[in-house]
């Protein structure tokens, strides 16, 4: 058995890990949400000189307050989203591999405490 098939081997082994699995689907589900917030931030802090005078004479001297709303509607939520999408995934991914008759919209809710 050469290198390549060792490190394939123990890719393998990772990628068919459903906490791994989980995890990921879950970061990936949150992923228009960051780009979302990104968007607002890069709106708020354009570096090119002249952009706030340029902005601010458009929409006037409060012209941030809607990339400030948008960046705290988006990561102020994403926490949440996150350990939502997670919490799921994981148990519809226990759920089909060891076809216990969990319904996988349930156990989301039962990590909000440690959340809060």
């Amino acid at each position: 058995m050469n290198r390549r098939e060792k490190i394939l081997g123990v890719v393998a082994n990772i990628t068919n890990n459903s906490i791994i699995s989980s995890v990921t689907y879950g970061l990936v589900t949150t992923v228009p949400l960051m780009v979302a917030g990104a968007f607002a931030v890069l709106i708020n802090n354009f570096p090119v000189p002249g952009y706030s005078d340029f902005m601010a004479g458009i929409f006037g001297p409060n012209w941030r307050n809607f990339g400030s709303f948008l960046w705290d509607g988006t990561f102020g939520i994403m926490s949440i989203a996150i350990l939502l999408s997670i919490s799921y995934s994981l148990s519809r991914e226990i759920s089909l591999t060891k076809r216990n008759n969990v319904n996988p919209v349930f156990p989301p809710w039962f990590p909000w405490p440690v959340l809060l």
